[in-house]
């Protein structure tokens, strides 16, 4: 399961969704549409970036919780909790995947999408 790190009571918390941060563009407006294509984009690299990476990654850290950021692993835990308390220190308010490294078992991807 992918998720976006998230605060509540200034400790992350896991989320299946996404909710993006406003950003301004150009004109001065905030765009939801540009906020979900960063992070849809974002998530895209970084889920390409594990997979790449899971025939080594199922060597090292088969069974645990790995944290890529940038294309790198950057944290890994056998706890989901410990993980992102640890990368959200590390690099907070950022899109970071964290992903269970087990073999595939298929090309399913569960995400949920953003209201308007």
């Amino acid at each position: 399961m992918a998720a976006r790190l998230l605060k509540q009571n200034n400790r992350p918390v896991r989320s299946k969704g996404s909710v993006p941060e406003r950003r301004t563009v150009p004109d001065g407006k905030a765009s939801m549409s540009t906020d979900t294509e960063v992070y849809f984009s974002d998530f895209l690299q970084e889920a390409a970036a594990f997979d790449r990476q899971l025939p080594q990654l199922l060597e090292r850290f088969q069974g645990e919780y790995v944290a890529v950021y940038q294309g790198e692993v950057i944290d890994h835990s056998k706890s989901w909790d410990e993980l992102a308390e640890k990368v959200h220190q590390r690099v907070p308010n950022r899109f970071v995947l964290l992903e269970r490294v087990v073999p595939k078992s298929g090309n399913v991807v569960h995400m949920e999408s953003v209201g308007t």
